[in-house]
């Protein structure tokens, strides 16, 4: 498969021909809402303890006598039993407010082109990251699991709080609702670019943004700069007279736009201009 055609700094997307239009035509990118995605692990969240290690390491160097050490831990302990309810709780409703966009670094990846371009059948998207304004961030992958991964964004994000409860948030008010909420969105940035080691193969970056970022009736299409789409290859599978109704559109939107389609070679997609 030669690997000449597309640029070393683009970022791509998989997807299905539906909606190629929207990116040729109205330069904007639709977003997804998490509880549409394919794995049924991804973003979701269950709690089961925080650990206070950190908290109970800033007593010891404060010189906390025993009595008192153990008091604030029970305490502490008390505190968090709650914390974890509001978090998941918090979260949700954070999450829930986020559209996501999912993007990889390869665009000659078979799997992905089985998952998401309907089967070979839709299209990969080239897209030139420097029109895209949110910016994308790699995912980072992990092998103890999504709730392992939760618990310890949260164990510091707790401890953080009980070591200092009344710090001051970004907006210089010293409110401990203001500094919630703002950890909240930071756990729940971190948590959108969390996946399981077994998505490692996809090379995953994402951009999350909220419904008023976003255009359309629900606020899930993300505008992009014109000319932030390079090329558009079509699936090998794609039948010829949809691929020549696309090629007609995308030449009307943006005659800059390339255009390929995948031809299989042996055990290869090979890409060819079209």
């Amino acid at each position: 498969m030669s690997k000449k055609q597309y640029g070393s700094d683009s970022l791509f997307k998989y997807m299905n021909s539906t909606y190629i239009c929207c990116l040729t035509r109205q330069q904007t990118i639709r977003g997804s809402e998490i509880k549409d995605f394919n794995d049924p692990f991804d973003c979701t969240l269950k709690l089961d303890r925080i650990d206070l290690s950190a908290f109970e390491d800033f007593l010891k160097s404060t010189g906390t006598t025993k009595e008192e050490f153990k008091f604030r831990v029970q305490e502490a302990k008390a505190i968090t039993f709650n914390l974890i309810e509001h978090v998941e709780t918090g979260l949700k409703k954070e999450i829930s407010n986020l559209f996501v966009i999912c993007l990889t670094s390869d665009p000659y990846n078979r799997l992905m082109w089985s998952h998401y371009a309907d089967s070979h059948k839709g299209v990969m998207v080239e897209l030139n990251p420097r029109f895209c304004k949110t910016d994308p961030f790699e995912v980072s992958y992990t092998g103890n699991g999504y709730d392992n991964e939760a618990n310890k964004l949260v164990s510091s994000a707790a401890c953080d709080f009980l070591i200092n409860p009344f710090g001051e948030a970004d907006s210089g008010e010293s409110d401990r609702a203001v500094i919630f909420s703002q950890r909240l969105k930071m756990l729940a940035n971190k948590f959108i670019f969390t996946k399981h080691e077994d998505w490692k193969y996809e090379k995953e970056l994402r951009i999350a943004f909220r419904k008023e970022e976003g255009t359309g009736e629900d606020g899930r299409y993300l505008p992009l700069g014109k000319g932030a789409v390079r090329s558009v290859t079509f699936g090998a599978r794609m039948e010829d007279s949809r691929a020549e109704e696309l090629k007609q559109i995308i030449h009307e939107d943006d005659p800059s736009i390339k255009i390929y389609r995948n031809t299989i070679n042996g055990w290869d997609l090979l890409p060819v201009v079209y």
